[in-house]
C-alpha cells in the first residue's frame, strides 16, 4: 500500500462530508501552505503560555 498526498479538492470535499472536521479547515490549510497567514491563528479554548504559568492572574 503506497502513501499519497490528498489534492486540495479532495481536502475540501472531505471537509464538507466529514462532520468531525472543524469548518474552514481546508481553507486554513490552503492559507498556511500559501504562506498567507502572517499571525498565529487562535485556537478556541487555548490560553496563552503566560496564563498557564499564572503570570496573568
Amino acid at each position: 500500500m503506497s502513501n499519497r498526498w490528498f489534492t486540495h479538492r479532495e481536502i475540501l470535499t472531505r471537509e464538507t462530508e466529514e462532520t468531525f472536521l472543524p469548518p474552514g479547515l481546508g481553507g486554513l490549510l490552503t492559507d498556511v501552505l500559501d504562506d498567507a497567514v502572517r499571525t498565529p491563528v487562535p485556537i478556541p479554548g487555548e490560553h496563552s503560555p503566560a496564563s498557564r504559568t499564572g503570570a496573568n492572574e
